[in-house]
């Protein structure tokens, strides 16, 4: 094969990125390709140098080419699947069985642990609760018996999970993954909670010294002292759980009143960041299962926990893969990175996306024993992947790790989104764009709200740096200029760009550095390089090798069927680890 032309940015416009390539013959089996492109050390911008457009990781993160299972229960086979996938990391792993932990620290060179915001708690005082009174619990921890939602103010909620904490800690873990981390925000939306007694209380507390005392004057809640119970029933005459359920949107004092569940919160992960850190100063790594952020905006109930992971470690749907793009860009803009573990889907469409996620500098979870949903008792369900239909996607990533580790997304396009003021639609149509012109693009985040926060924590944004505008040939922006902070603007403006507002039909012609061949199945090329520019890596998807695959590998299931591999156990008596 020969390497495309040295330089790929607009000094060569036009030229073909096939030219020479034998893309069919090259991607036979692994749906992704890796090639070496020398870049010209000086003269006008060129691809390479997009790669310091993202923000610093704002803690410790895989490396680009590691491997992550999940084996979350102690099965017989866990062990084996580790070995087969050629796993690096074992992560979001239940660790209460000592020897379990054992065994996966001999097994893999990083150890990650499991705490989750439902737990069985010794006592239901710590639970959140409805207005009536009674105890809360996920939708999908029905079978779970004794499990509920936490209430994180209440000292029987806080003490089990710092004792969670520091279990996995001492069973070895190098860094935490933490499930349901909405806590008592998701009943808030969704089951009319939380009115636990400690939420009460800490809210009369809080709207004492809420900095809109005007606000709190019109509400009625300025000098409350009874509880929020008292005041809807008194204020607006609500009678009982069913009531508020019913009426809560309509309620001028829902907005205050979410914010301060967002901020107890806030208040339980800045506590734990805290928990986790080492006794050298350095932190260990906090994953959340942040599920459905895949955009940058604020008034998504996901945004605010952003702030305190390192890493998006999410549930994820596979099944569109602009949707999955937007998802791991979402996470490198907010300085995170992406560990998504997949909600499968069927074989050709799953390795399509593992394939995407590797190209676009994500660690994709390796899809057993993987969360699938519920099924019509409540009972979770749960998919376990093998290793002979995903296992050389992840030996492929591996045999990558000279050219991969250390590399970021080359980026052509800054597509610049204030996160107060996110504009979907056109955000969503001009990305749709840049996809099918081949040019690779990044979020640029800005600005954020955060009302409910207080100070002692990240903010819900990184900073946006100098350089990070100078490493990008456009700046782009979906909505309207008026929305971004006056800062970002001159900074933008500092670094030789010309921010403007994109429209319908942006022209994208003069920016498009290779076309393929027509008539020939799309590839996807994502360049990747180093932050510093000296090194540049095309990688390529070619989404038709999944659909070549699959029938190849049933046929072989198919011939070996007089030899099944051994059923999958079925979790501990009692649910040991950490749930689905």
């Amino acid at each position: 094969m020969v390497a495309p032309p040295a330089r790929l940015g607009p000094s060569a416009p036009g030229r073909r990125l096939s030219r020479g390539l034998s893309w069919r013959g090259a991607l036979a089996l692994a749906l992704g390709l890796s090639l070496a492109v020398p870049v010209q050390a000086a003269g006008p911008w060129t691809l390479a140098q997009g790669a310091a457009v993202h923000p610093p990781h704002k803690g410790e993160v895989a490396a680009r080419s590691d491997v992550i299972a999940s084996p979350r229960f102690a099965r017989p086979e866990s062990l084996e699947v580790l070995t087969a996938y050629g796993a690096t990391r074992a992560e979001w792993v239940g660790l209460a069985e000592e020897a379990y932990a054992r065994q996966l620290r001999a097994a893999v060179p990083f150890l990650g642990g499991a705490v989750n915001g439902t737990q069985r708690l010794p006592d239901p005082a710590g639970c959140a609760r409805d207005l009536d009174g009674q105890v809360l619990v996920p939708p999908w921890m029905r079978t779970w018996a004794g499990r509920c939602w936490l209430s994180t103010l209440h000292p029987v909620a806080r003490q089990a999970q710092r004792d969670a904490v520091a279990l996995a800690l001492a069973r070895g873990a190098e860094s935490l993954h933490y499930d349901d981390p909405l806590l008592q925000v998701h009943p808030a939306l969704f089951q009319g909670g939380d009115f636990n007694p400690a939420t009460q209380d800490a809210f009369r507390d809080w709207v004492a010294r809420h900095p809109d005392a005007a606000l709190m004057q019109r509400l009625g809640l300025a000098g409350w002292r009874g509880s929020y119970r008292e005041y809807l029933a008194e204020r607006h005459q609500v009678r009982d759980a069913a009531d508020y359920r019913a009426r809560w949107r309509r309620l001028p004092s829902t907005p205050v009143w979410l914010d301060f569940q967002r901020w107890a919160v806030d208040d339980w992960f800045r506590t734990l960041r805290g928990l986790l850190q080492r006794p050298n100063g350095s932190r260990r790594a906090l994953a959340l299962n942040l599920s459905v952020l895949h955009e940058p905006d604020e008034s998504n109930r996901y945004f605010f926990l952003s702030r305190w992971a390192d890493v998006a470690m999410s549930e994820t749907h596979v099944d569109d893969l602009a949707v999955l793009r937007r998802h791991a860009a979402t996470a490198r803009a907010l300085g995170l990175g992406f560990s998504p573990s997949l909600r499968p889907r069927d074989l050709a469409t799953n390795r399509q996306a593992i394939a995407m996620l590797y190209a676009l500098g994500a660690n994709p979870v390796v899809p057993w024993d993987v969360y699938v949903g519920v099924d019509g008792q409540g009972q979770a369900q749960r998919f376990f992947g093998a290793p002979a239909d995903y296992a050389d996607l992840y030996h492929f990533a591996r045999r990558l790790q000279p050219v991969v580790d250390g590399t970021e997304l080359a980026v052509q396009v800054a597509v610049a989104v204030p996160v107060h003021a996110y504009a979907a639609a056109p955000t969503q149509a001009l990305l749709q764009r840049l996809m099918q012109a081949q040019l690779p693009f990044a979020f640029v985040a800005l600005g954020g709200r955060a009302t409910h926060a207080e100070p002692g924590g990240p903010p819900p944004v990184p900073p946006v740096a100098p350089a990070q505008w100078a490493a990008v040939q456009t700046v782009l922006s979906p909505g309207p200029l008026a929305d971004w902070p006056a800062a970002d603007l001159a900074a933008a403006r500092a670094a030789g760009h010309t921010p403007r507002q994109a429209q319908a039909e942006e022209p994208l012609e003069r920016w498009i550095w290779q076309r393929q061949p027509a008539g020939q199945p799309v590839l996807t090329v994502l360049p990747r390089a180093t932050a510093a520019g000296q090194r540049l890596h095309l990688q390529v998807v070619d989404p038709s090798q999944a659909a070549v695959l699959a029938p190849r590998l049933a046929e072989a299931t198919a011939a070996s069927a007089a030899t099944p591999p051994p059923p999958v156990s079925p979790p501990p008596a009692g649910g040991s680890g950490s749930p689905p």
